[in-house]
This record gives structure tokens, C-alpha cells and sequence, in this order.
């Protein structure tokens, strides 16, 4: 008996695409139930009332939230009371579906019942791949570079889909105190921790138009400090304290160095961005604490497994190259290379 989806899109001020996505899950190929329920992150463009006309007109099982407040990405944790799929997949409403995109998805998590997440092969409107291959650090930090890597497992979650079980014991998507940055490496690593690894999937094609919601509307150095202070909070989070006695110092010191380039390049409002992220933590110890205790109980894997994921010597090589000025990745020679090798 094919599973239940359930699919929650989560919108913001996107009105214009948001009928766009709709239709393609309308147009999945997949022969099993596709459960969708739209958050509204209060939308100020009219995206919430145009829903309510789509949901009256055209897509009558859709369900829907109105939010009172722009929450960020954790608004999709609103819809989770309503759940009823096996598996549970979560999209920005500037994306669509490739019409076997849910099948292929669900088939592969069927047939791989080691795997908690699958994280689609993300593509721009054109068809061309968004993002890029990684090195993955201890420090949280990650570089794309240009080579294909072969790993299936993936430092990131999001979007994607996963386990309904998984998400009963680890209680919501993505953390309510991030807003935007890093919570998708957050949700891997809480994942990893119950021994249940995410895997990049290239046969689940989902078209993006690349975070218009967010980043055209924010300032760079709003994004480096949400960044900064959002992975260096996970990091608290999920390692352990023996793990945490090497890794904080490394941490912070390979932060110092980016501080450091920022002064020196004369990027202030950037330099000031990642200090307020360093001493975020301090002044806020018995909330870090407590999200900390609640990841912790459900832990089963020690952190040589939920990092196996890294690469610090590809890291570092990288990071020596941006300190250095060089540039790592440039998204026109990817996009030349992905097309040969396409």
C-alpha cells in the first residue's frame, strides 16, 4: 500500500509563485495520498488571501495555516499538529515539483530503511544545479567547491524529506529561535544523533528560484550574523562536552581569523556581525542549556558518528585559500563543469 505525503509549504510575500508549486504537486505522478498544508508567515503582499481563493477555487484539499507573525523557516513546525503522511516533506513556496519528484522520493526511502532524510537535487528555473558540492567542518562552517562528490551523505536537510517517526521523537523541524541559517544543518545533526544519516538524492528534482523571500530583503550582514550565531548555537547543542573541551577553541579561533579579515578588508558592519555572534552564547546560557538537555535524551550515536560527515583536511585547505583572498567557488565555472558533465 503506497504511504501517506504530507508536503508544508511555508510562504512569505510570494504571491507570485505560490499557484506555480501548487500545480505541480497537483501534477505528481505518485499513486499514494499527498496531504498539503500551506503556512502563511503574515504575508504583508496579500499572499494569504490569494490562497484562501485557491484553496475555494482550485485546491480544495489543502489545507492551511495563517501565522500572526513572520517566524522565519521554523513557521513550517506550525503544520506538524496537523501531519497525518508516513513520510513528511517540507518546501518554500518558490519552488516546484518535478512531476515524479514525490515518487521517486518516497521509492527511495521504501527501499533504503537505513535512511532517515533525503535532501533533493535542488535546481534554479533553468534547470541548471543551485548550490554546489561541500567540505563539511567540525566548526560547522562548510565550502562549495567545484568537484561532483560521490557521497550520498549530506550535511543538510532542508528542503526535504523524512521519516514521520523521526520527527515524533525529535519534536520539530527547525529550531524556533533560528529564524533563518544554519537550521538545516541543525535538523541533519539532530537526525544524526538518533543514527539516522541524510542523504543527498539526485533522482528527486525540485525547482528553485533561490530564497527570494529572504535574502532580498535583508542586509549581508544580518545573514553572516544569523549564520555565525545559529551554527555556533547547534554546535552547543549536539556535541558532546569531552568533544566540546577541543572543538569550541578551534572554533572560535578559526572565527577569530574571519573577524580578523573583516577588519582588515575594512567590512565592519561584517566584523561586527560575527562578534555579536561570538558572544551571543554568553548572554544567553540557560536557553542554550536547556535546548541542549532536550537534544541530549534522545541521543544514541557518539559524535565520531554524527561527524563523519566532515572533511577537515579538504576544509581547512579551502579555508587557507579564503583567507588568503582566493576565491573557492565560482558559480560560473560550476555551472560550465555541471553542464559537461550533465
Amino acid at each position: 500500500m503506497a504511504k501517506t505525503v504530507s508536503i508544508l509549504v511555508l510562504c512569505y510575500n510570494e504571491k507570485k509563485f505560490i499557484k506555480t508549486l501548487l500545480d505541480s504537486l497537483k501534477e505528481q505522478d505518485y499513486k499514494g495520498k499527498i496531504q498539503t498544508i500551506v503556512v502563511d508567515n503574515a504575508s504583508t503582499d496579500g499572499s494569504g488571501d490569494y490562497v484562501e481563493e485557491l484553496i475555494a477555487k482550485e485546491f480544495s484539499d489543502v489545507q492551511f495555516i495563517r501565522n500572526s507573525k513572520n517566524v522565519g523557516t521554523p513557521g513550517f513546525n506550525l503544520a506538524i499538529p496537523h501531519v497525518k503522511g508516513d513520510y513528511v516533506m517540507w518546501v518554500g513556496s518558490d519552488t516546484k515539483f518535478a512531476p515524479s519528484c514525490v515518487r521517486e522520493m518516497v521509492k527511495y526511502l521504501d527501499d533504503n530503511p537505513k535512511v532517515g532524510g533525503i535532501y533533493p537535487h535542488v535546481l534554479d528555473w533553468e534547470g541548471m544545479y543551485l548550490e554546489g558540492w561541500y567540505r563539511f567542518s567540525r566548526t560547522l562552517y562548510f565550502f562549495s567547491i567545484l568537484g561532483r562528490s560521490e557521497e550520498k551523505e549530506y550535511s543538510a536537510i532542508g528542503p526535504g524529506m523524512i521519516r514521520k517517526g523521526i520527527l515524533d521523537t525529535i519534536e520539530y523541524i527547525y529550531d524556533d529561535d533560528y529564524f533563518y541559517s544554519y537550521e538545516d544543518v541543525d535538523l541533519c545533526l539532530r537526525m544524526r544523533l538518533l543514527g539516522w544519516p541524510t542523504e543527498y538524492f539526485r533522482d528527486g528534482i525540485l525547482y528553485h528560484r533561490g530564497s527570494i523571500s529572504f535574502n532580498t530583503q535583508q542586509k549581508k550582514a544580518k545573514l553572516v550574523y544569523l549564520g555565525d550565531r545559529n551554527a555556533l548555537i547547534t554546535l552547543l547543542k549536539i556535541d558532546q562536552l569531552h568533544t566540546l573541551v577541543w572543538v569550541l577553541p578551534y572554533t572560535l579561533a578559526y572565527r577569530g581569523l574571519l573577524i580578523l579579515k573583516e577588519i582588515v578588508t575594512l567590512r565592519w558592519a561584517h566584523a561586527g556581525a560575527r562578534i555579536g555572534a561570538v558572544f551571543y552564547p554568553l548572554f544567553h546560557i540557560p536557553m542554550i542549556w536547556k535546548k541542549r538537555r532536550s537534544v541530549q535524551k534522545y541521543r544514541k550515536k557518539s559524535d565520531g558518528y554524527v561527524y563523519r560527515i566532515a572533511n577537515e583536511v579538504g576544509f581547512i585547505k579551502e579555508a587557507f585559500k579564503k583567507l588568503l583572498g582566493r576565491e573557492t567557488f565560482d558559480v560560473n565555472k560550476f555551472h560550465k563543469k555541471y553542464r559537461k558533465e550533465k
